[in-house]
C-alpha cells in the first residue's frame, strides 16, 4: 500500500525498516567484537602501526635512465627550459628582445603536428 504525506510517497518497506533489523546488526557485530580476543587486537594493531611506519609517500623512480635524463635537462627555477636561439631558429618571427629563454610549450606548439596515424606529407606542410 502506497502513502502520500505531504507531496512525498512512502513505501510500506522504508515505514518500518527503522527498527525492524537494528538487533540483527547489533548481534552480528557483538560476534565480530568478541571473536576478537585482546592478544588477536593486539597483534593486528601492531601490524597495522608497523605498515603505517613503512608507507612511502616520496615519489618512486622505477627507471634509472628517467631519472638521469630528467638530471640531464636544463632547467631555471626547477622548470624545463630551451635556448632562445633554437627558438629563434624555428620561428624567425619573434622580436630579438623576446626573452632569454624559450619554455617547452611554445616551442612544442612551433612545431608541426600529425593529425592522424597515417597523415601525409602535403598535410604536414600547412
Amino acid at each position: 500500500m502506497i502513502s502520500q504525506k505531504g507531496g512525498f510517497t512512502s513505501l510500506p518497506e522504508t515505514q518500518t525498516l527503522g527498527t525492524r533489523n537494528a538487533g540483527q546488526v547489533q548481534s552480528q557485530l557483538d560476534r565480530i567484537i568478541v571473536s576478537c580476543t585482546s592478544e588477536d587486537r593486539r597483534e593486528k594493531l601492531s601490524r597495522y602501526r608497523d605498515k603505517k611506519s613503512r608507507r612511502n609517500f616520496g615519489r618512486k623512480i622505477k627507471y634509472a635512465c628517467r631519472k638521469t635524463l630528467a638530471d640531464s635537462q636544463p632547467r631555471i627555477r626547477g622548470r624545463l627550459y630551451f635556448p632562445l636561439g633554437l627558438k629563434r631558429f624555428l620561428d624567425p618571427s619573434l622580436p630579438s628582445e623576446w626573452g632569454q629563454y624559450a619554455c617547452r610549450k611554445t616551442l612544442a606548439d612551433s612545431q608541426p603536428r600529425i593529425r592522424g596515424r597515417f597523415a601525409k606529407t602535403e598535410e604536414m606542410q600547412k
